[in-house]
């Protein structure tokens, strides 16, 4: 049965990388001996047959266990098992619902969250189905990730304007290997029909400095430099009670014996920078849609990142797609789910998915 609290741990799915070398031998052609004539005639000399020369194959190249650093994996999201990899269902009712309508539902919507089980391929998938179909709409939408931290926005800005290479852009951005298989296709698209993409997240070395400092946030600020202030918001105002439990109940056992309020500090701190970018961002384009790609934890029942989005930017509305694992292969609709997002994706357990 699935419930809040019930998901996959925190993880991240390892990709092996495996490289192999092929010499080929070559032969050298067996040449005729030559024979001379003796000076005398009466007798002729024999001569020996000369062996064939040996020709020592090529050495493979050495690769010394390093990424080479021209263009990185091209690997597309793993195509689905079956055509039923995954349901959709109406949040409030657990009617059966469908893409198109949602997409027609989010027309008017300024902050589309979508709530993702981290690397899971078929996730991936229907997360640009839907920004394709956001696309065609007459009203713009730019992307959000969760996984772009603010301090990358210049290379995300400049590889999206093709100054840069995607080695280049991959390096300085810091994404793991897996991107390859779960948010290059995003990305791509922007790229290829101009859509804005923004980095929303904090820099993870000052969420790490943040929660290790034990400070109040605003002590916090004062110490950090002019630059490294652009890159967090202005206030970070912490997880509520009922975000509080649910994080509790989201650590189970990691949780026991230990403070976790430190860790409850650095969560906040990562939903009011994805909500104080997007919102920004919303104040500079007010025309723009954003959808945001997001850890299903910061987006569901409307907290987290949603929560304070809506403090910061009250008449704005806000739909969200919320995926859920579920072992049970008819991925029905379970008590759990209701009320988790708009529209919840159930899908099967993926390799090791992530909140």
């Amino acid at each position: 049965m699935n419930r809040p609290g019930s998901w996959n741990r925190l993880g991240l799915a390892a990709m092996l990388w495996a490289a192999c070398a092929s010499c080929t031998s070559q032969s050298a052609q067996r040449q005729p001996a030559k024979q001379t004539a003796a000076a005398a005639p009466a007798r002729k000399k024999k001569t020996k047959e000369k062996r064939p020369k040996t020709v020592t194959p090529p050495r493979p190249l050495k690769t010394e266990g390093r990424r080479p650093k021209t263009t990185p994996p091209q690997e597309k999201p793993p195509a689905a098992k079956t055509a039923a990899d995954h349901a959709l269902y109406d949040g409030a009712t657990g009617a059966p619902a469908a893409m198109p309508a949602f997409v027609e539902s989010s027309r008017n919507a300024d902050l589309i969250g979508f709530g993702e089980l981290h690397y899971h391929a078929v996730g991936s998938r229907v997360q640009l189905e839907l920004l394709r179909a956001l696309a065609k709409q007459r009203r713009p939408v730019a992307l959000a990730m969760e996984f772009f931290e603010r301090d990358t926005q210049e290379f995300l800005d400049r590889y999206l304007a093709g100054e840069i290479t995607e080695a280049q852009f991959l390096g300085w951005s810091r994404q793991k290997k897996q991107y390859a298989t779960s948010h290059r296709p995003l990305i791509e698209f922007c790229k290829e029909h101009g859509i804005p993409v923004i980095a929303a997240n904090t820099p993870r070395r000052l969420v790490r400095e943040y929660r290790k400092r034990g400070e109040a946030y605003p002590e916090f600020l004062e110490g950090l430099s002019d630059d490294e202030r652009l890159l967090v918001p202005a206030e970070s105002s912490g997880l509520n009670e009922d975000e509080r439990g649910r994080f509790k109940r989201f650590m189970g056992g990691h949780g026991t014996g230990r403070d976790l309020t430190p860790f409850m500090k650095s969560m906040a701190l990562w939903d009011d920078t994805m909500a104080d970018s997007v919102a920004r961002f919303r104040a500079r384009n007010p025309r723009h849609r954003v959808l945001l790609i997001v850890g299903m934890f910061h987006v569901m029942n409307r907290m987290g990142t949603v929560r304070k989005y809506i403090a910061r930017r009250p008449n704005d509305r806000v739909r969200t797609l919320i995926m859920v694992s579920d072992d049970d292969e008819a991925l029905p609709f379970q008590d759990g789910d209701k009320g988790l997002g708009d529209i919840v994706l159930k899908v099967a357990p993926g390799a090791k998915p992530q909140h």
